[in-house]
């Protein structure tokens, strides 16, 4: 049993801290909400399985902890648990707003709630905690767990049911939006890994009141924990790029292209609506004339201070890249490197592929292939829209 323990328990935090060391590091290079709250949750749930590990090894090896710094643990991970959930909650709200499904001040009001809660139990758990009796270890040590107060626990068991039913019903709409099947599966994958470690967690707090054979339960416990590390580990090393796959998904709403010489509209493509009003969608900054005056004066600003990269106004960041003949606009609601990738990749692709009606630009109307363009689009940002009923910017030249 000590070698199944200890070989659990490494897995756990090798394969772990380097998760949780990759989800500190994501967040400080592309500060984007999703890797944000993607950070907090996953630390927040992490930290005490990490906490519990090296608790663990100090019972097997050093036959205790310092009692109290065993409670500031304790008490830390408590907290940290829920504040995880509360992270999870705002990560699926963000991604019903970024996938054009307005936030109201209902879906606010619970999220608060739940920040409100995850205090008040905090608090009372201070107050209420207990422990389990001392109880046979390894090497003769004596293991002892802290445990939540039963009615404390079936006091959050009851609020946070609900939201267990409210998550599964927020993230619907945000997967009925998701044709590419890769990242529908990805995103699934992640809440289910979440939704483990959540439970795990739980167990945590109150399996030592009904297992009385505590190496069992620990077993039961390091397994699953070693399992999401596992997982987590093989899905990163497949998809190193995953959380910023996510963001972009979500974030782009639209793609224009202008010609650099003059500032005409070649083509535009509204990838995602939004039902928020208060949102500044591309066409109403292209209705109050935004557009055409920043860029008629593009050509005298590019040569006086160099390549404008992006431009925030309001709710939307605008990235820019250019071509000889074209400069590519791409609405976003978050800028990542793989949003200004993805938009560099699309303008080389319309400047080659066009690259002599560019070059000899007579000014004529000439309509340029929608579907073609439609299907870069969907090649390029991973979209794979199903059906074609897309909304579209019709694409010509003048």
């Amino acid at each position: 049993m000590d070698g199944v323990i200890i070989g659990l328990i490494s897995i756990m935090l090798i394969f772990g801290s380097w998760q949780i060391a990759k989800y500190i590091i994501i967040p400080l290079k592309y500060q984007t909400r999703i890797n944000q709250l993607l950070l907090i949750a996953f630390v927040s749930l992490g930290f005490g399985a990490i906490y519990d590990s090296l608790r663990t090894f100090s019972f097997m090896f050093f036959g205790g902890v310092w009692a109290d710094l065993d409670r500031v643990g304790y008490f830390l991970k408590i907290f940290l648990l829920f504040m995880g959930v509360s992270a999870a909650l705002r990560i699926i709200l963000v991604l019903n707003e970024q996938s054009g499904h307005k936030i109201g001040k209902k879906e606010n009001l619970i999220r608060y709630f739940y920040i409100i809660l995850t205090l008040v139990i905090s608090i009372v758990n201070y107050y209420t905690y207990e422990t389990t009796a001392e109880v046979p270890f390894f090497r003769d040590s004596k293991f002892y767990a802290y445990q939540l107060d039963p009615y404390l626990y079936l006091f959050t068991v009851v609020f946070y049911i609900p939201l267990f039913f409210y998550l599964l019903y927020k993230i619907r709409p945000v997967l009925k939006v998701v044709k590419n099947k890769q990242i529908a599966t990805q995103i699934i994958v992640l809440g289910i890994l979440m939704a483990v470690l959540f439970n795990e967690r739980n167990i945590n707090i109150v399996g030592y009141y009904f297992f009385k054979d505590h190496i069992v339960l620990t077993i039961v416990e390091f397994s699953l924990i070693a399992a999401i590390a596992l997982v987590g580990f093989v899905l990163t090393i497949k998809y190193p790029r995953l959380l910023e796959e996510i963001s972009v998904h979500f974030s782009v709403n639209s793609i224009y292209l202008l010609r650099k010489e003059g500032g005409q509209v070649l083509y535009g493509n509204i990838i995602r609506k939004t039902d928020s009003p208060d949102s500044l969608t591309p066409d109403r900054l292209f209705l109050g004339g935004f557009i055409n005056a920043m860029s008629s004066g593009l050509e005298e600003t590019l040569q006086i201070s160099g390549e404008i990269k992006t431009i925030k106004v309001a709710d939307v960041i605008l990235l820019f890249h250019y071509s000889e003949y074209l400069i590519g606009i791409l609405f976003v609601a978050e800028h990542t490197p793989l949003a200004h990738e993805r938009l560099r990749q699309f303008v080389k692709k319309f400047a080659t592929h066009f690259e002599s009606d560019l070059e000899q630009w007579t000014g004529t109307l000439t309509e340029f292939d929608a579907e073609l363009l439609q299907d870069w689009i969907d090649e390029i940002f991973h979209l794979h829209i199903e059906n074609k009923k897309h909304d579209s910017v019709k694409s010509k030249r003048d």
